[in-house]
């Protein structure tokens, strides 16, 4: 049998409302009361374990009662920071390679390369991002730059488009106290560019 909860309270009152109208609920339809929601999910003692009830909460399996439905319920966000990159390329000739991503052009190479919204970094106070880019000499270098000196911590990996780096695994340099530069190397054979090659897609960066 599902449980049908009309216009349920918000979970982000006191913590009691919420709780106890939901326990009435199931209590009415004969589940039992508890004081943890964790019974309530399938398996968890008050709701059987069956494929008739979903596994979020009581329900059936075309129907089920699923915590979004719950008035001011969001996703949490588990990103420290997110930007788009409009990809762009800057190729420099010869043994210079290729950049492609978002590389602000100052001092060298003179040129920007793509662009990126919003462009400050929300894990270092605001600081400029002054390059998220791949540089294709070597085997091919990812690169996450900033305007200011910063510290290696604060974050553990970023993801640009569907590759993930760690940022343990990244050499970190400070040029002078005036950029900080991580940069990720493969040493033994050419690693993918995360951007593509196709001048004005959208990819998204984001950092955890």
């Amino acid at each position: 049998m599902a449980v049908t909860i009309v216009n349920p309270a918000r979970f982000n009152d006191d913590g009691l409302g919420t709780r106890r109208f939901i326990r009435a609920a199931f209590f009415d339809e004969g589940y039992g009361v508890s004081t943890s929601f964790l019974a309530y999910r399938q398996g968890g003692g008050i709701v059987p374990a069956t494929s008739a009830f979903d596994a979020i909460g009581a329900g059936t399996a075309g129907d089920p009662l699923r915590m979004s439905q719950f008035s001011g319920f969001t996703v949490p966000s588990l990103s420290l920071d997110t930007q788009t990159v409009t990809v762009g390329s800057l190729n420099l000739g010869g043994s210079y390679g290729v950049y492609w991503g978002w590389r602000q052009g100052d001092p060298t190479p003179a040129a920007d390369c793509g662009s990126i919204v919003d462009k400050t970094s929300n894990i270092y106070g605001g600081a400029n991002i002054f390059g998220i880019y791949f540089h294709t000499i070597g085997n091919g270098l990812v690169n996450f730059m900033l305007d200011t000196n910063q510290s290696n911590s604060g974050w553990t990996s970023i993801t640009i488009g569907s590759y993930t780096y760690l940022r343990t695994s990244a050499s970190y340099s400070n040029g002078g106290g005036t950029t900080t530069l991580w940069q990720w190397t493969s040493p033994s054979s050419p690693q993918p560019n995360p951007f593509g090659t196709t001048n004005g897609a959208s990819v998204v960066v984001t950092w955890q």
